[in-house]
């Protein structure tokens, strides 16, 4: 346990600098794209490809590389990605054209996978009762870096411009990279043998039986059925059959609507501050401690939803965060000042802040800890794709609708995907008594 914890400490902190380096750079390569010579009339196709591509990538080699961190070691994974990462931002401080910017993105994108590596260790080695209370302190790390990154990131624009700025990230992602390795030691859990030797293949889904525990009797049932008839001869194969569970189908789908939903506000909220204030003087600054407020709800609340979870069943808390979420987002189209909108929205970050860690610990109980690292890469890859549609949908919509609809929508979604989980839990419960009686 003490080895965890220092596991846990070490790559929560990493988790807070990668999430802070991308914060700091990426809101500002808008600005950068100008700097580099993009023409006006292209400014804004400029912007888009590059916020695009990133999440693009990323989702088609999610997967991958949590293939290959289940094969060689999460750890080795972590590394790599902390240094790939750091000579990414080397790049983008020497980068001459917005087409090698773009091309840099790409590479972004591609050579990821920090977080969900050491998400997939710390659920690997967290006790199982309390997973989802760990997780949610992860993704509290996720949020600290997100409020730190574009305040710390504008500082320093304003001071040192764009290419010193992207050196700084580097250097910290460095640091974190070697804490890892001098202090991270992978645990082999120890379940793990248990599961080799029943299912006999080092491939499988590997289900963990804890998922019965969870209210996901008769899913895991099922699951273990499927994954001792797996026989998979690769990782391509063995992520397929995974696509085949229920369950994991579920939480796939559901990831990818949350943030579908959410980044549909993404690109307007900044203009829609500018609305609310009536000038967009002083709008930048304004917008962003606004959109800030969701990332310190998330500080506040994600580790209680994961308390909460263990306590009550984590998809009772994903099905009231979704509801919940949803009716606040609809609300947001309420207030006409900024104030009454920054509370609603800070409050409507309360309850976001539940829903993927409940996701994420659902997934985690229907599969087994040697399959942690494929699962967390196909969770960022659903979330890749969610924030890539919903960003590129959200301001079409909002020239469309206007920009306050799209507020609408997107709580609309929120609402409508929870009813939904709760009625597909009810239906696998349903469904698994029947089975458990039969």
């Amino acid at each position: 346990m003490r080895q965890f914890r220092r596991n846990f400490l070490i790559l929560g902190i990493g988790v807070v600098l990668v999430s802070s380096s991308f914060t700091m750079i990426i809101p500002f390569l808008s600005v950068y794209l100008i700097e580099l010579g993009a023409e006006e009339r292209w400014l804004d196709l400029w912007a888009g490809a590059i916020f695009s591509s990133f999440y693009l990538a990323g989702a088609v080699v999610g997967p991958v590389w949590g293939a290959l961190a289940d094969k060689y070691g999460r750890k080795k994974m972590v590394v790599r990605a902390g240094i790939c990462l750091a000579a990414i931002y080397c790049l983008i401080a020497v980068v001459r054209s917005p087409g090698e910017l773009l091309a840099v993105r790409l590479l972004h994108g591609i050579v990821g996978g920090f977080v969900p590596a050491s998400f997939s260790i710390v659920a690997a080695g967290a006790p199982k009762e309390k997973m989802g209370y760990y997780l949610g302190l992860m993704e509290a790390s996720v949020a600290v870096g997100q409020v730190m990154g574009p305040l710390i990131g504008g500082l320093l624009y304003e001071w040192a411009g764009m290419r010193l700025s992207a050196l700084i990230p580097a250097a910290l992602l460095m640091c974190a990279t070697i804490a890892v390795v001098v202090w991270v030691k992978e645990e082999k859990p120890a379940g793990e043998a248990a599961e080799r030797s029943r299912t006999g293949d080092d491939k499988d889904l590997g289900i963990d039986k804890s998922a019965e525990k969870s209210g996901e009797s008769g899913a895991a049932r099922r699951h273990e059925k499927g994954a001792a008839k797996s026989s998979a001869n690769s990782a391509g194969e063995t992520i397929f059959s995974a696509l085949r569970q229920p369950v994991l189908i579920s939480m796939f789908l559901l990831l990818f609507m949350f943030h579908f939903a959410f980044n549909l506000l993404q690109p307007i909220l900044p203009l829609y501050i500018a609305e609310l204030r009536g000038r967009l003087e002083g709008a930048v600054i304004s917008s962003g401690l606004v959109i800030s407020l969701v990332g310190l709800a998330t500080i506040i609340a994600a580790p209680r939803w994961g308390i909460a979870g263990s306590r009550y069943g984590y998809e009772r808390v994903m099905t009231l965060c979704f509801v919940a979420a949803g009716a606040l987002g609809i609300a947001l189209y309420v207030p006409h000042t900024i104030p009454g909108f920054a509370f609603v929205y800070f409050t409507f970050g309360l309850f976001v802040s539940g829903i993927v860690p409940s996701i994420n610990t659902i997934a985690a109980q229907n599969t087994g800890r040697r399959f942690r690292g494929r699962l967390f890469g196909m969770t960022k890859s659903a979330s890749h794709l969610g924030a890539m549609t919903g960003g590129f949908c959200g301001g079409l919509l909002a020239s469309w609708l206007g920009m306050a609809n799209v507020l609408v929508i997107c709580g609309g979604i929120l609402l409508l995907v929870g009813l939904f989980a709760k009625f597909a839990a009810e239906k696998r419960k349903i469904s698994g008594n029947m089975e458990g009686s039969a």
